[in-house]
């Protein structure tokens, strides 16, 4: 897995934050979806206090509702058609991403809550750019707990952000979630870089890029890639079908994390939340739209 190196810092076309970061909580221009009306023959069930989630949302305990069964036949049928043209037939790509998340996930909403661990981990990563913007990056890493890593080549201890940011754990979306930071630094870890208290806030955005692009592709994989897709045995056109993949997955987190410059430096711990759990489901949008009308 993996998405293009591209770690001289964010480009023009991809900052940060969007525009929409004032519409914290839910996505631009999307009206806010009304309680369902109670039963009729429900009873009343005497109040409970519940935990302040917006302390932190962390905590907060989401149910989803999985799609119905053979719900990647149409995803995996594209994908097959896609690996047997070596990478080449991008229409079997789009047209395999468009239904893993319409009908395999559910729609773009479904899919991103799909991902929860993912979700909190980038908001992990976004507090600690945060805490790199307000305070520097030597009293960022002491809030990590990595302070000792200061004064050493990012390149040679990064893998140490694994654990900061991933902690280990049981589930499968935890252990994607795991995998993808992992892959993450591995690559960033291949280039010569700075000690890491060096490395600039445009650094640290791009490596949220990647890292939420890398979690999407492994997603992908595990639901539709790891079962009957038979993948070319030549290298070279295995190599174009995981490039041609991270491609499309990465534009589309690009796009979804938006088109004008800013910072998460004047953000909460809930609103950085927030934000990222809005740019997932933006960005499951874009991918379901790469297919075209179905």
């Amino acid at each position: 897995m993996g998405t293009s190196n591209k770690y001289g810092g964010t480009p023009s076309r991809s900052p940060l934050l969007p525009s929409w970061v004032g519409d914290i909580g839910g996505l631009p221009g999307e009206p806010a979806t009304p309680p369902a009306p109670p039963d009729k023959d429900e009873k009343p069930e005497k109040p409970q206090k519940k935990e302040d989630d917006t302390k932190d949302p962390e905590k907060k305990k989401e149910v989803v509702q999985e799609p119905p069964p053979k719900r990647y036949q149409t995803a995996r049928s594209n994908f097959t058609e896609f690996a047997k043209s070596g990478g080449r037939n991008h229409a079997k790509l789009g047209r395999a991403l468009s239904a893993y998340v319409r009908s395999g996930s559910g729609g773009a909403r479904t899919a991103a809550r799909r991902m929860g661990s993912s979700r909190k981990a980038a908001a992990r990563v976004g507090g600690f750019i945060r805490d790199v913007q307000q305070m520097g990056p030597r009293e960022a890493l002491e809030r990590i707990k990595c302070g000792d890593l200061v004064g050493k080549p990012a390149n040679e201890i990064m893998h140490r952000l694994v654990d900061a940011f991933c902690p280990a754990g049981g589930p499968v979306d935890e252990g994607i979630a795991r995998q993808a930071f992992a892959e993450t630094v591995a690559q960033w870890s291949e280039q010569e870089l700075p000690p890491i208290e060096q490395l600039t806030v445009d650094q640290w955005q791009e490596l949220l890029v990647d890292f939420v692009s890398h979690s999407i592709e492994l997603k992908v994989f595990s639901d539709i890639g790891e079962k009957g897709i038979e993948m070319p045995a030549n290298a070279q056109q295995a190599l174009n079908i995981q490039t041609e993949l991270s491609s499309v997955i990465e534009g589309c987190v690009r796009n979804a994390f938006g088109d004008n410059a800013g910072g998460f430096t004047t953000l909460t711990d809930p609103q950085i939340f927030n934000v990222m759990e809005s740019i997932y489901e933006r960005a499951w949008g874009f991918i379901e739209s790469v297919g075209g009308e179905s």
